[in-house]
């Protein structure tokens, strides 16, 4: 049977995140950024990205791209790439803000300005689960799908931490088959001394396919499909590629 891969890829700003989900097999990408951030980047990478490219502006869009993927039985599209999953879920509280304050006018009541009460959001993150679903399951579209998370400011009790945290869909660390804390390394001389240039380096987060405790662990690996396939322990053949 062969695997479709969910791969979350994380990291700050500029360090090739989205470049490296391009590599991936026959990307579709999906840029939810709201100033277009992504697209440079597959137009750099393949010559039909215009093909390869949507632009996602509300939820509406979302389901049209998931019919775009049913309609395409040769699956020349093999992965879909979501930058950033973040901006999904935003796409997605709109979308079920919509729908609610649609009832609410019918019922002469007042709209809602954002979702609340804050336990509703299980109705939004419902709709990003469907999607994940969707796309991965081998008996529905079958296809890999690599989310992008950025980092933001950590904050505690109203106050920064002066650290750095994950900002990425909620449910994605426990979804994912593979997630990736992907960094700039700076190289240095023979002396330890600073070249001024950087290696991208991408950490390995999680892997389901090998316990952390196992010896078949691997820690770091270069940024590449075929590394992310190599540490699953799966063969080739035996993913969607």
């Amino acid at each position: 049977m062969v695997t479709p891969l969910f791969v979350e890829i994380i990291g700050e700003p500029e360090v090739g995140k989205t470049h490296l989900s391009c590599t991936f097999p026959s990307p579709l990408l999906l840029d939810t950024t709201p100033k277009a951030e992504a697209m440079p980047i597959i137009r750099k990478l393949h010559e039909d990205w215009r093909n390869r490219y949507v632009r996602v502006r509300s939820w509406k869009d979302v389901v049209a791209v998931l019919e775009r993927l049913k309609e395409d039985k040769e699956k020349r599209f093999k992965t879909v790439v979501v930058d950033t999953s973040a901006d999904l879920q935003n796409l997605a509280a709109a979308e079920w803000l919509e729908e609610v304050n649609k009832e609410r006018r019918k019922a002469g009541k007042d709209e809602l300005k954002a979702v609340f009460p804050i336990t509703e959001y299980r109705w939004v993150r419902a709709k990003v689960d469907d999607f994940i679903c969707e796309v991965v399951d081998p008996d529905r579209l079958g296809r890999n799908l690599v989310f992008i998370a950025q980092m933001k400011d950590e904050w505690v009790g109203g106050k920064s931490t002066g650290r750095r945290c994950r900002d990425g869909y909620k449910k994605a660390p426990f979804y994912a088959d593979i997630r990736l804390y992907m960094f700039l390394e700076a190289v240095t001389d023979e002396k330890g001394l600073a070249t001024g240039r950087y290696v991208r380096k991408c950490r390995v987060v999680k892997n389901r396919f090998i316990d952390k405790c196992s010896e078949e662990w691997v820690e770091y690996i270069n940024p590449s499909w075929e590394e992310i396939v190599k540490i699953t322990g799966l063969s080739p053949e035996e993913v969607v590629c």
